[in-house]
């Protein structure tokens, strides 16, 4: 597809880092860990009419100086204890560590802090850990060569009941790339780098197996403060950047929602609470359509209105930070290389704005009841700047440049799937799905009177015939490269296909008809097996 680039220039993208950094209340940090840590203070109070180690540790932290205090308030470990204990508390109900044993994470906190130490307790018992960078907002990366002591065996456990495996201890040189990846974030967005990076205080690396399998990086409401990135994945800090960014960012928003009615149900008194994420949505509420990714046998592109919110968050961001990237990408080469292709590339720009979009639109529509006033104002706070960024935004409303972007991802996961072997059912289930989706972008070509790309389709088809007889190509190859096709002819032909207005095969217009024709070969491709 035809990448279209953002024109930011750099004294715009400058604005746009202070503001989305310093705006009250949705940027700004200070403000939202003070919210966050006035929460944490109200939910020890709870718990030490149980532990008296909670209120304790109240007043020790009423006690410490500001930079302790973010730091043990940050510290993943006592915050998942803190909720765990409460959860407990208030239910009755056995839920994570044993109340013996949060009661001792509390008192071995209060040690922690009238022992002046600045770090988190967690960080305090791993040795001499490395950190992500020199500023006093730089997290610390974790080592599976961490003590098993109380904290240590607390974290584990955490990961592990979320995530069913361990992680990793991080090389030489997967650390210099993750600080590179740090480093080139704060040359591109320095402000909002530090904003964002200010919510992440652990970085911790995972091999891409088991449950992690298939995840490029990845963090949760349930575990505060802990970002995961896929240690396979850390070709080069363009996509450490995006990644430490993308997690960061998710961090500081579930920060943002502990303190705000982000979500209607937050606005429904729970004795302070919180879901995990988006445990508490009912599966009949409204759901967001993410039409860039592929839906499954289970419609796995529907998301709930807190992964809309999360995603969209994330994107409005992104936009910048990525069109910020390929605008200075000449310039920072010399220091950090030249990004690279997939797996392990950037996000492109208008991507990201795209996405931003449309899942704005959504929020903003069939799902606003489901967000709070905290989440409605934040979405149109969001859009406006989206707005304001982005020169050249979709018609709105429209997702088929979205489908398109899945409709190739779908394609080249076919010819990449290391597991796939030929086989007459599925390799002519294959060859029949393409045969329909090339009749089904002429006979759209036609109606739209638009000849001129018919003709170059048809050619593309014939030399793509030629080369795939003298080259061999296998069933799923040659599947990949006739999608491909068809989308650079779709999105070349887009303006002509919309501006025809015409009506075809059961009175759908052309924008509806390509869309049709990609969710039906999604699921087909789908049932065949052969996109894994």
């Amino acid at each position: 597809m035809t990448e279209q680039q953002c024109a930011i220039d750099t004294q715009s993208a400058a604005m746009f880092d202070s503001l989305l950094s310093e705006y009250v209340p949705f940027g700004d940090s200070d403000y939202i860990l003070d919210q966050l840590h006035a929460c944490y203070r109200r939910r020890l109070d709870k718990i030490s009419a149980v532990l008296p180690a909670a209120g304790q540790l109240v007043d020790a932290i009423d006690r410490a100086d500001p930079y302790r205090r973010y730091r043990v308030m940050g510290d993943t470990v006592v915050r998942c204890v803190t909720q765990q204990a409460l959860r407990q508390v208030v239910t009755q109900t056995e839920y994570g560590l044993p109340l013996e044993t949060c009661e001792k994470v509390f008192q071995q906190t209060v040690d922690h802090l009238d022992g002046g130490k600045r770090c988190g307790p967690l960080e305090g018992t791993g040795g001499n850990v490395d950190r992500l960078g020199q500023a006093a907002w730089h997290g610390w990366i974790w080592s599976e060569e961490h003590d098993d002591d109380l904290f240590g065996q607390a974290f584990r456990q955490i990961v592990r009941r979320n995530f069913g495996e361990s992680l990793s201890t991080p090389s030489p040189g997967e650390l210099a790339m993750v600080r590179d990846g740090a480093r080139l974030l704060e040359d591109i967005l320095p402000k909002l780098s530090s904003s964002a990076l200010r919510h992440a205080y652990v970085v911790a690396l995972f091999s891409p197996i088991g449950n992690w399998k298939g995840k490029g990086s990845c963090s949760q409401y349930r575990i505060s403060g802990t970002i995961f990135l896929n240690r396979e994945l850390l070709g080069n800090p363009w996509w450490v950047a995006e990644h430490l960014f993308h997690e960061s960012l998710h961090q500081k928003l579930y920060d943002f929602r502990h303190g705000h009615s982000l979500l209607a149900q937050d606005a429904v008194p729970r004795t302070d609470l919180r879901s995990s994420g988006s445990e508490l949505l009912a599966v009949d509420r409204p759901r967001v359509l993410a039409p860039w990714n592929s839906p499954g046998l289970k419609g796995l592109n529907q998301w709930d209105a807190h992964r809309a919110l999360v995603a969209f968050h994330v994107y409005v961001h992104l936009a910048l930070f990525c069109s910020m990237a390929e605008h200075r990408a000449p310039e920072l080469k010399e220091t950090y290389g030249v990004p690279i292709r997939p797996p392990a590339a950037m996000t492109p720009g208008r991507t990201a704005f795209d996405r931003a979009h449309n899942l704005g639109e959504s929020l903003l529509g069939s799902c606003r009841g489901e967000l709070g006033q905290a989440g409605q104002l934040l979405v149109e706070w969001l859009t406006s700047i989206l707005d304001a960024l982005d020169p050249t935004p979709p018609p709105r409303g429209s997702i088929v440049h979205l489908l398109l972007d899945r409709y190739i991802r779908e394609a080249k996961r076919v010819k990449n799937m290391k597991s796939y072997e030929s086989s007459p059912d599925v390799d002519r289930q294959l060859v029949e799905l393409a045969e329909e989706e090339v009749r089904t972008t002429r006979a759209l070509l036609r109606a739209a009177n638009a000849g001129t790309f018919l003709n170059d389709l048809d050619t593309s088809l014939k030399d793509l015939e030629t080369s795939s007889k003298s080259g061999n190509y296998q069933t799923n190859s040659k599947f990949c490269e006739v999608r491909l096709v068809i989308a650079q002819t779709l999105s070349k032909s887009l303006p002509v296909i919309r501006a025809a207005r015409v009506k075809h095969q059961g009175n759908l217009a052309p924008d509806e008809l390509v869309g049709r024709m990609i969710e039906d070969s999604s699921r087909k491709l789908a049932e065949s097996g052969a996109a894994g």
